[in-house]
């Protein structure tokens, strides 16, 4: 499962963006992935994704003369309104969590489940944000606790009332996305930039950091989690690197053929969708997945003018992401066999 990355780049200054794949990319290993633009909602003439479900489903948001509204575009192809509740991950059965405005305009985090919002405990009084789910229904994200503090929690789906703050010594706190190994990534700091990237246990347990550096920056990123394994960028020997990490030993070990890449995100199976610089000054951005040692650039859409994948689903048979043409913006969908 996957939250949301951010909205779609417009401009991306010096960068030409671009996808030498064809209507289907392969890789070497056998993976071969098509995309389809996902279709507007009524109404509406610009969409982005922030997550893709294991059946294909994804979440997001479009807007139209109406407003920006969620949506939820299903495995069937119905397209379902969810109003002004803004998703940012689907778990399995449907259930989505995000942020639903409260009485002063802040989000409080919340969970949409048969048509139903639910705002979910300690969330009420301040801005909060639910930002992912995993397989169980543990639900990670983050609680403004005084107007110059945040701290990440879970959210644990057997205990529905209680809410678990993540272990920090420092008032700020930010939670990006668990797995379902009993695994939460984000950032703890006291104010940024100057973070260090998290690993936390569930249960609230700080298990490791990656602390910031001499620029306030940390020497591991941190990007997505997925059965205990993290997907990262690893400065530490000097021209960065794309790893993946063993959440519980700390043992890293690079990404074959990523030595450009930059990673968003990982599935259970290991399969890395991300980009890649490439060009004689690395200024051209190449859409790519990373499957079973062998990669390929991701196929785009015809006239497509920028489009970036932001999350794959746990089997790693469906990706998502985002991307404008001449036009507008749009919500794309990857296919991968």
């Amino acid at each position: 499962m996957s939250r949301k990355v951010g909205a779609v780049v417009l401009a991306v200054a010096g960068l030409v963006v671009t996808s030498v794949a064809p209507a289907a990319a392969e890789t070497s290993s056998g993976t071969r992935c098509s995309v389809a633009k996902l279709p507007y909602p009524a109404g509406t003439t610009s969409a982005s994704v922030a997550a893709v479900g294991d059946d294909g489903s994804a979440v997001g948001i479009a807007a139209g003369k109406a407003g920006v509204h969620g949506y939820w575009w299903r495995a069937d192809g119905s397209i379902t309104d969810l109003g002004d509740f803004d998703p940012t991950a689907i778990g399995p059965g449907g259930t989505i969590v995000g942020s639903t405005p409260g009485k002063d305009g802040q989000g409080r985090a919340a969970v949409w489940r048969d048509g139903a919002v639910t705002v979910l405990p300690g969330a009420a009084d301040r801005g909060s944000d639910a930002v992912d789910v995993n397989r169980a229904g543990d639900i990670t994200g983050v609680l403004s606790t005084s107007d110059t503090t945040q701290r990440a929690v879970v959210w644990p789906h057997d205990r529905p009332r209680s809410v678990v703050y993540l272990d920090s010594a420092e008032g700020f706190t930010t939670a990006v996305h668990l797995d379902d190994s009993g695994y939460v990534i984000g950032q703890a700091g006291d104010v940024p930039p100057n973070m260090s990237e998290v690993v936390w246990g569930t249960d609230g347990r700080q298990v490791r950091r990656y602390g910031p550096g001499q620029q306030g920056e940390p020497a591991v990123v941190l990007h997505d989690i997925a059965r205990g394994r993290i997907v990262g960028i690893d400065r530490t020997g000097g021209d960065p690197r794309m790893v993946v990490i063993d959440a519980s030993t700390g043992r890293s070990a690079p990404v074959p053929l990523a030595e450009h890449g930059s990673p968003n995100a990982i599935s259970d199976r290991g399969a890395i969708v991300g980009s890649e610089s490439t060009g004689e000054h690395g200024v051209d951005i190449v859409p790519t997945i990373w499957s079973g040692g062998a990669k390929a650039a991701l196929p785009g859409p015809d006239g497509a003018l920028f489009f970036t994948p932001v999350g794959i689903s746990g089997s790693g048979r469906f990706a998502a992401g985002n991307g404008h043409d001449a036009a507008a913006n749009f919500a794309l969908r990857w296919t991968c066999r």
